[in-house]
């Protein structure tokens, strides 16, 4: 009996040992998957953050993300291409400087390109900013895309207790330095910032937010904002609010583009950006359109108020009086060696039906006669009533004239901007 039971104790320790192999190779064999997975996950999260750090660098790279505009640039800017901490933000604002500091306040620039003396020689040469001096101990910001016929890149002019400004450097397409222009920044010990965005080719609105102290000690924060309009000669106009209408009624123009309304100076106009905008001033509400009995005049647009009157004369194409020429290779028609509009290219001349034969402005007893050249290649201008054109009058009595023209096919649209009797800009459009 003894025996027996020692044999079946034997066999239960067997067991148990063989069990507990089993669960430790259980144990051993989770082990090994836990790992395998840990492994795996690091080998992902590695993947991962490489596809990251590569995309950041994509981003920061003026190669990848800029190659539409980079190309073009100056190579005296193209010399830093791998100094510019961003590419084209085309806004700015107070978390440009920021982002520089930590939670305690440490400044760290490490990752930003300082300007020295031979670097700031070759960039700007002598020139300074008007309010903050040399850049030599600046740092380069970003690259922007080109305004107008400019290339501007950005610097931080400096880290400082006052101030901390981000200033917007011009420069022609030949690398020569044209101006700068202050468009961020942080500014006193008490606190304040400056953002800024472009809203057209040539107009910045700079938005300011200043905290203040009452006379109890307490803060408070004010807004207030400016326009800089940029001129094509690379000088520029800074626009405070309380004098903006006095400004309009001198040099700038109120457009819309993209249903938002912004303000331009006359280099603005283009050929190209003529066709998408508005003119958002008032404009000439009365008209009439006249048939007269001569069978050379078709129509007559008169378009007035009480005290200023357009006489626009629409008469019959005569090909006796002008050279029809085509250009094949520019897919044009010109008439008279000027480029001519209102018809497709390939149009016959006798598919050529009118053209304007004078352009009157009365005002009182006064007649302004409108020379031909700055609308002799109007054709098929189609007047068909009192608002085929649109007058706007501004306060200082500059002029516009705006009309759609077309004989179905070969769509324009010819401006003229008037001022002191004269015209001063002429506008047209083809681009539909």
């Amino acid at each position: 009996m003894k025996k027996i039971i020692s044999i079946i104790i034997s066999l239960t320790f067997l067991f148990s040992c063989n069990q507990d192999n089993k669960n430790e190779r259980k144990v051993i064999q989770n082990v090994d998957s836990i790992k395998n997975a840990t492994k795996k996950i690091k080998i992902n999260t590695v993947k991962k953050t490489e596809k990251i750090t590569d995309s950041i660098a994509s981003l920061n790279n003026p190669t990848n993300k800029s190659k539409k505009f980079y190309d073009s640039y100056p190579e005296v800017l193209k010399k830093f291409e791998n100094k510019y901490f961003k590419i084209g933000i085309g806004s700015f604002n107070c978390s440009d400087i920021k982002q520089f500091y930590d939670n305690e306040g440490k400044l760290n620039t490490e990752s930003l390109f300082k300007i020295d003396s031979i670097v700031s020689n070759k960039l700007f040469g002598n020139n300074k900013s008007e309010d903050y001096g040399t850049y030599t101990g600046s740092y380069l910001y970003s690259l922007e895309k080109p305004i107008l016929n400019f290339y501007p890149i950005t610097v931080i002019r400096m880290f400082g207790v006052a101030e901390s400004p981000i200033l917007l450097v011009l420069f022609d397409k030949n690398g020569k330095y044209i101006n700068s222009i202050e468009v961020a920044g942080i500014y006193g010990e008490i606190g304040g910032c400056m953002n800024s965005f472009f809203i057209n080719d040539s107009t910045l609105v700079r938005e300011y937010k200043l905290d203040n102290l009452d006379e109890n000690e307490n803060y408070y924060t004010t807004k207030d904002e400016d326009k800089v309009i940029i001129h094509k000669n690379g000088t520029f106009t800074v626009i405070e609010k309380d004098s903006l209408s006095k400004e309009i009624s001198s040099n700038l123009y109120q457009i819309k583009i993209n249903n938002k309304d912004t303000i331009v100076d006359i280099d603005y106009f283009t050929p190209e950006n003529f066709g998408v905008l508005s003119f958002s001033h008032p404009k000439l509400t009365k008209g009439e359109l006249i048939h007269p009995k001569s069978s050379l005049e078709t129509n007559i647009l008169k378009i007035y108020n009480d005290t200023l009157s357009v006489i626009i004369k629409e008469i019959k194409y005569d090909k006796s009086k002008h050279k029809f020429k085509e250009i094949p290779d520019k897919s044009i028609v010109e008439i008279d060696n000027n480029r001519a509009y209102g018809f497709d290219f390939g149009a016959r001349e006798n598919e050529i039906k009118t053209e304007i034969e004078s352009i009157k402005i009365i005002k009182g007893r006064k007649i302004i006669n409108i020379p031909k050249k700055y609308y002799s290649n109007w054709f098929n201008p189609g007047f068909n009533n009192e608002n085929s054109a649109d007058i706007f009058l501004l306060p200082d009595n500059r002029i516009i004239i705006d009309f759609m023209g077309s004989d179905g096919a070969g769509a324009y649209r010819g401006g003229l901007i008037i001022k002191d009797n004269k015209v001063i800009k002429k506008l047209e459009f083809t681009g539909w």
